[in-house]
């Protein structure tokens, strides 16, 4: 999460352009960037779970 931190806008875009996912390992980050760069962490999903359970 340290790069994260350091560049924000490198995680993956979602439909929604304030949120970004970051993939570690089997686990796939879901952060929100807000207007002054904070970086809040949504949710922690792991990937290898049925994809239809998901709800962000």
């Amino acid at each position: 999460m340290k790069k994260v931190a350091e560049m924000p806008e490198s995680g993956i875009p979602t439909e929604n352009p304030s949120i970004r996912i970051k993939i570690i390992k089997y686990y796939m980050i879901y952060y929100h960037i807000s207007a002054s760069k904070t970086i809040e962490v949504l949710t922690v999903w792991d990937s290898r779970r049925n994809p239809t359970r998901f709800k962000l």
